[in-house]
């Protein structure tokens, strides 16, 4: 309000105002100049048949307001009186009624002329204002959409919160039953969850058997997908490699992608024993989605996604606390961490006071979170807890809040709690045997470690493992992330 006060204010003051008396003054000598051309005995039209000289306050009255129109004709009454009172002009009479009648008729019309400057003004200063405002809104509605595209594009390029995209794919896929072909019955279930959660746009899902051979004709498609053949160099070294690959983004647009490939990118959905279940054919994504953070956050998803169907192919649920659960788990941690950096840490906790010892366990295990997952070693009364996704800052928080939940269980100071607490982080370089028997040395419990079994001798029965893949040597292997 205060600007649209201020703006009027501008506009209502009188331009030129100087300009505007000098005009006036200008009207009213030429008005007197051609009365006294035409008749030099009577230049006021004093004597003439139509009053002329009131044409001057008139004129300077519409032109420039009242103030003009008033002072034009008590100029010319001031001359006339001087010039009558000089003897310069005679008059039978003395014209008080044609001078009263010329500066009404100036004010009159200035006052007529000033409404109409007014009104107009204005309107000029509320369009003025309102074009101001506009502009304003313009300019804010260009910087929100640039925020609002920049916050999109970001969106789009930033890895979703992998600890709650595992949570919500183990829910999805302890839904389904996979029956004997669990790629093909769980491949939809699959394929939205990553359409929902890695900004795919056109992909395929294909089923990959025991021997390693991949069925070419999807299990699921998303968008109207080219049909692949064997000879696609993505898939091959997926395969040979059991690693996620895709090109890279500057040959997008090149003619290397049509020749060699159709697919941006390739994910293998491999479990911890290498057993790839299926292949995961990206065709078509969003460019700002089409970055390391993004394709690594879908290979992560792949390697749980492969945990979990072979769980489900098994009948393991993920609630029960065995040991080969959690020793599967913990291969899963450490080889995230050493091919994809993703954090991991582990806590062994071993309770020296029998008297607590049942009653702690119980309050850890409560404690648990979504990915977490507890090994209790009996009869050690020693526990192992698996931390996913968490970095040395994220397992200090852990500890210090396991402390204080002991310490006000047993209401004594954690040091006199007979608690012995042994942590590691996962750098990339573990490997399960060495940490496991460290965790053993280190919280006293008396037992050998056992390797898991592998994949192949619990499900498929055999004495003999499969027999190997047989991939074709691929002569020139495209760059990976």
């Amino acid at each position: 309000m205060h600007d649209e006060r201020d703006l009027l204010e501008r506009y209502l003051v009188p331009i030129h105002a100087r300009t505007a008396w000098i005009e006036t003054g200008v009207i009213c000598s030429l008005i007197v100049l051609i009365g006294a051309l035409r008749d030099s005995s009577d230049p006021f039209f004093l004597q003439s048949d139509f009053p002329w000289l009131v044409m001057a306050p008139l004129f300077a009255g519409m032109r420039y307001g009242f103030l003009r129109g008033f002072g034009a004709g008590v100029a010319l009454t001031i001359a006339i009186f001087i010039v009558l009172g000089l003897g310069l002009y005679e008059l039978d009479h003395i014209p008080a009624i044609e001078c009263v009648g010329m500066i009404i008729i100036g004010m009159i019309c200035g006052e007529v002329s000033d409404r109409r400057m007014r009104r107009e003004n204005f309107l000029v200063a509320a369009g003025e204002y309102r074009r101001r405002r506009l502009d304003e809104f313009t300019r804010a509605f260009h910087l929100l959409k640039i925020s609002h595209d920049r916050l999109e594009h970001s969106l789009i390029g930033q890895a979703r919160s992998l600890r709650g995209s595992i949570i919500h794919m183990r829910e999805q896929l302890q839904k389904s039953d996979p029956g004997k072909q669990p790629i093909k019955e769980l491949g939809n279930t699959i394929l939205d969850l990553y359409s929902s959660f890695g900004w795919i746009q056109m992909a395929s899902l294909l089923e990959v058997s025991p021997e390693g051979v991949v069925d070419l004709e999807p299990c699921s498609k998303l968008g109207d997908v080219k049909p692949l053949t064997e000879n696609d160099r993505l898939l091959r070294e997926t395969l040979q490699t059991r690693r996620m690959v895709s090109i890279f983004v500057d040959d997008i647009s090149g003619e290397k992608k049509l020749e060699d490939s159709l697919l941006l990118a390739s994910i293998p959905l491999v479990d911890t024993d290498d057993r790839i279940w299926g292949i995961l054919a990206i065709e078509q994504m969003p460019f700002m989605a089409f970055n390391d953070d993004n394709l690594r956050f879908l290979a992560v998803l792949g390697g749980h996604i492969g945990d979990t169907v072979r769980n489900r192919v098994e009948h393991i649920e993920w609630a029960e606390e065995s040991e080969q659960d959690f020793l599967q788990s913990l291969s899963r941690c450490l080889r995230d961490a050493k091919e994809f950096q993703v954090p991991g840490a582990c806590v062994g906790v071993k309770l020296l006071n029998p008297e607590t010892a049942e009653s702690i366990q119980q309050m850890i295990l409560n404690e648990r979170r979504g990915l977490d997952r507890i090994l209790v070693v009996e009869p050690n009364d020693a526990l192992m807890i698996l931390l996913p996704q968490t970095d040395q800052k994220g397992l200090i928080g852990y500890q210090e809040r396991l402390k204080k939940l002991i310490a006000e269980k047993t209401e004594e100071e954690f040091a006199d709690c007979s608690v012995l607490l042994f942590s590691s982080v996962f750098d990339g370089k573990d490997q399960l045997r060495p940490l496991m028997e460290s965790f053993y040395k280190n919280l006293s419990i008396e037992r050998k470690f056992e390797e898991p079994k592998k994949v192949q001798e619990r499900f498929f029965n055999d004495d003999e493992p499969p027999p190997p893949q047989k991939i074709e040597k691929v002569e020139k292997v495209p760059e990976y992330i």
